[in-house]
């Protein structure tokens, strides 16, 4: 957290805010309410924090590398918590190609993507304030909207792993359990 500059309007001046570059909002934290001597962080438990939206991550197609050279490159992908990022097909001029895609239904605006995203100085995906999801009390969401996530999260994530498999990245439980089902032949020379 770092304090807000002038140029972020004087009723933000001085107040806290996530500069992801420095360092993400990790999902299995929430002691910044807590030790926040002036209280302009609220309190807010460890359940509630998954729905608490603090901002929404864009990319920008001018500067990421999947995007602008066609370098397979999902690393924003790989380290959001919340299965925000997914990989899209898009038909270039050398063919079919992976790119980041935000969904921003599920995106809370924790910077990970930000911090980890390897283009330097500013990242080609960055988090901004719309969306955000301000509250001085009671839940950030509903049981309906929490359970509604919830499901777009796995649903998120069963397509990530349908997928890989489908383009063969199939994850080592899956290349076993195939290994085990199937007696496949092995070339001389080689041993089990």
């Amino acid at each position: 957290l770092q304090p807000c500059p002038i140029r972020d309007g004087l009723n933000r001046l001085y107040t806290p805010k996530i500069v992801p570059r420095i360092g993400a909002c990790d999902s299995k934290c929430h002691l910044c309410g807590y030790v926040c001597p002036t209280n302009a962080i609220r309190k807010i438990a460890i359940e509630e924090k998954p729905y608490v939206r603090v901002g929404t991550a864009v990319v920008d197609r001018h500067r990421c590398l999947a995007w602008v050279q066609k370098k397979e490159c999902l690393v924003c992908d790989e380290s959001c918590p919340f299965n925000a990022i997914e990989p899209r097909l898009v038909e270039t001029t050398r063919g079919p190609f992976k790119v980041p895609v935000v969904r921003e239904d599920l995106c809370v605006g924790c910077g990970m993507c930000e911090l980890k995203c390897p283009i330097y100085d500013r990242a080609a995906i960055e988090v901004f304030r719309f969306g955000e999801n301000r509250r001085s009390k009671g839940p950030y969401a509903s049981d309906f909207q929490k359970k509604k996530l919830e499901r777009l999260r796995k649903e998120s994530d069963k397509d990530l792993i349908r997928g890989k498999v489908e383009s063969g990245q199939a994850t080592q439980d899956s290349v076993s359990n195939h290994n085990n089902s199937v007696k496949s032949e092995i070339p001389p020379g080689l041993v089990e």
